[in-house]
């Protein structure tokens, strides 16, 4: 049964019980992940096309470069709320609108850290967002890659001996983000990718680059 199935039955079982509350609640999350099945799909589609017909120039994206390996690496797409400046780009929830969507990566290439965000050329915001990011403080970049992974890609992985070897504090502080960023109880805050003030590692910013052809 897939995520979106669960919650369905969750928000059946609840109503059956007359549990407004919690049904309210769960009725949320249902509605929350229909949207997020509906501009996935979507986005989804538009790359098959962009595949289909060779038209790459219709993908854009922003390639981070470091000097060293990293310590976790993830594959994952997210509609970004909220810059790395804290300001909102577009407002999750509302079932009228429709929302732009960014891929990471993060991943080894030629035995050093990239982080790389991909996005459809017709999506501002995701641009918007991706050049948030070169904003930054750039001995900051690869604490923020780790937040972000952790904020909005389940699919992550990490290098064990890198996450034994955080304190308990630090380790905390990415388990309440993950705990945090995927309850429906909680609203996402302006703040919630800037720098969070523990560094969580370092892998040495080399260089960046901007792909954008029109």
């Amino acid at each position: 049964m897939n995520g979106l199935e669960t919650a369905r039955q969750q928000s059946l079982a609840l109503q059956a019980r007359g549990d407004q509350e919690k049904w309210q609640l769960a009725k949320s999350y249902e509605l929350g992940s229909e949207l997020g099945l509906r501009d996935m799909t979507r986005t989804f589609s538009a790359c098959e096309l962009v595949l289909a017909n060779s038209e790459y120039k219709r993908v854009h994206a922003l390639i981070v470069r470091f000097t060293k390996m990293p310590t976790i690496m993830t594959v994952g797409g997210f509609s970004p709320e909220f810059d790395y400046d804290g300001r909102l780009l577009q407002r999750l929830g509302k079932a009228t609108s429709v929302y732009e969507q960014i891929g990471l990566s993060i991943l080894a290439a030629e035995d050093r850290a990239a982080v790389v965000f991909t996005w459809l050329a017709c999506a501002t915001v995701c641009r918007e967002f991706a050049e948030s990011f070169v904003r930054q403080n750039t001995a900051l970049f690869t604490t923020l890659a780790i937040q972000t992974a952790f904020e909005h890609v389940e699919n992550t992985c990490m290098k064990i001996s890198w996450w034994d070897a955080l304190r308990s504090i630090e380790r905390e502080k990415l388990l309440e983000r993950m705990q945090y960023a995927g309850s429906p109880f909680e609203d996402r805050t302006g703040g919630c990718l800037q720098f969070c003030g523990v560094n969580f590692d370092q892998w040495e910013y080399d260089n960046s680059v901007l792909i954008a052809e029109s």
